[in-house]
């Protein structure tokens, strides 16, 4: 069971913004799951990542100009984060040095950067499933 202000943040957002995001059945305790990440054998990860899972915002800008985005926000998923990075979910794929603007909603306990937001540019993009994209970014400066 979720608790009663994430549930009460979702429910806000998803008016707010149309979430397209369609999890994997699999994934049923996907905002339960919490504690660090310790990399494994040939992990190239700097710092240690928090499992941090929470709604939050991410507006497109135009950024690579042969690949057209319209200007918007999204809803979108939070995974985890560490000092020079995050991971969230998407219900679209994005591509790698593409930069965005990602808010975290004001009553959560991480910051990028030290702010509630901040820009991010894409790492990496893996498909989970039909709507359901796992992004890795870095927190650049801006």
């Amino acid at each position: 069971m979720l608790d009663n202000d994430f549930e009460e943040l979702a429910r806000n957002l998803a008016k707010k913004f149309d979430c397209k995001i369609k999890l994997p059945e699999s994934w049923a305790d996907y905002f339960q799951v919490t504690g660090t990440l310790t990399g494994g054998p040939g992990d190239r990860r700097q710092f240690t990542r928090v499992q941090f899972r929470a709604p939050a915002v991410l507006e497109y800008s135009q950024t690579i100009p042969i690949l057209p985005r319209a200007r918007g926000q999204y809803l979108v998923y939070l995974k985890d984060y560490s000092r020079a990075g995050i991971a969230l979910i998407h219900h679209e794929q994005l591509y790698p040095r593409e930069q965005m603007r990602l808010m975290i909603p004001p009553n959560k306990d991480v910051a990028i950067n030290g702010c509630r937001d901040g820009l991010i540019e894409v790492a990496r993009c893996t498909r989970i499933q039909d709507c359901c994209f796992q992004i890795g970014a870095s927190f650049i400066e801006g």
